[in-house]
């Protein structure tokens, strides 16, 4: 059962794996480097296909021109600038990240190595509360600005009352524009992270790993969003490597070990697994 099996509604989804049983289209439109030809790149066990996209890509490189939505409403992220689009594989090798196990091996997305790397889906949500779950490790130096972003929720950044929600890449800290959060206190920059963030009308609340490092208060607002952006913003980009980002209208903060241990066992990242249910509060990595 995929993970959007368990936890339904979401929004929008993205991965580099199968998330929903019943979906049935492909994972990526894939542009070559050779000749700028496209074509749509689908599954294998589960998992994107490998063999295909090197077989289409050759000894050149293969950017993300199309991340097709794994849940029902078909907002797929799209990149049709061929500068902005991130990159899965590199001179004939298809982007990775190894998991914090140190063994298990995933396919990745990689933004911000030139760069702005920015896809963008049309969403138009008005909520007072949300939940993401992403899986993503910093490769290197940010580009283009002081924050890393991978997710954005907003219509439009300057304005009053639309707000921004992302990942940075400071030690995986966590920020509900304009408000930032507190960072992780532990986790380490080159790990992958499974995140999973929620906020509702006055609280947001952050877990990394299975950590919970941020439950802030605040004042109450709501996000008008229109627009998923992911990678980059206003030129600001982040320097990461992707495999999964999940939106969901609702504040889905009890379902946060559903999410850690799926990533868990699908990515190899280490987490604590209580027997009886719920996230362990010792987070199991150490310092950078």
């Amino acid at each position: 059962m995929g993970l959007l099996d368990t936890i339904a509604g979401a929004s929008a989804a993205y991965s580099l794996r199968k998330i929903r049983d019943a979906y049935i289209g492909n994972c990526l439109k894939v542009r070559r480097s050779s000749d700028n030809t496209t074509l749509d790149i689908g599954f294998v066990d589960g998992w994107l296909d490998e063999s295909s996209l090197l077989t289409f890509c050759g000894a050149g490189s293969g950017y993300v021109d199309t991340w097709y939505d794994q849940s029902t409403n078909a907002k797929n992220l799209t990149q049709a600038t061929t500068g902005l689009q991130p990159r899965i594989v590199n001179a004939g090798v298809v982007e990775t990240v190894t998991g914090t196990d140190g063994t298990t091996i995933r396919p990745a997305i990689r933004s911000g190595f030139s760069g702005a790397s920015a896809m963008t889906a049309t969403l138009s949500l008005s909520l007072t509360q949300s939940t993401f779950a992403t899986v993503t490790k910093r490769v290197g130096a940010l580009a283009g600005g002081t924050y890393g972003v991978l997710g954005i929720l907003s219509t439009n950044y300057t304005s009053a009352g639309n707000y921004l929600m992302f990942v940075s890449e400071f030690e995986g800290g966590v920020s509900l524009f304009p408000q930032t959060l507190a960072t992780a206190p532990t986790i380490r920059t080159l790990d992958l992270v499974s995140y999973h963030a929620c906020f509702n009308s006055t609280v947001t609340l952050v877990r990394a790993n299975g950590f919970a490092f941020t439950n802030a208060t605040r004042s109450a607002l709501t996000v008008d969003g229109t627009t998923l952006s992911l990678f980059a913003w206003n030129g600001n980009a982040s320097n990461q490597l992707t495999s999964e980002f999940i939106l969901w209208p609702t504040d889905l903060d009890a379902e946060s070990d559903v999410t850690v241990i799926d990533h868990s066992d699908a990515f190899g990242i280490v987490v604590p697994r209580p027997p009886t249910g719920g996230v362990a509060a010792v987070h199991p990595l150490g310092g950078a």
